[in-house]
């Protein structure tokens, strides 16, 4: 870790600068975290089954949309 910290700060140095770029998260990527909590909150707390974990994880990177997910989500739970 000192190591690591060292070379952090050697980079500083070198460089004037943090040797790494700093991003702000998209808006749309606020957007799906907070949808995605929206989700997970809807469960009450208790344990998201595992057939509907596949889904959230799927929305979660990005791989389909909100709209898809909360039917997925409905049709999973009417069976």
């Amino acid at each position: 870790m000192s190591y690591a910290v060292s070379m952090f700060l050697k980079q500083v140095i070198i460089k004037r600068a943090i040797p790494f770029e700093i991003e702000l998260e998209s808006k749309e990527e606020l957007n799906r975290e907070e949808e995605l909590a929206f989700a997970i909150n809807a469960t009450g707390g208790n344990e998201v089954p595992p057939n509907l974990k596949r889904i959230i994880h799927l929305y979660a990177k990005g791989d389909i949309d909100y709209e898809t997910a909360c039917f997925a989500i409905n049709r999973n739970t009417k069976k």
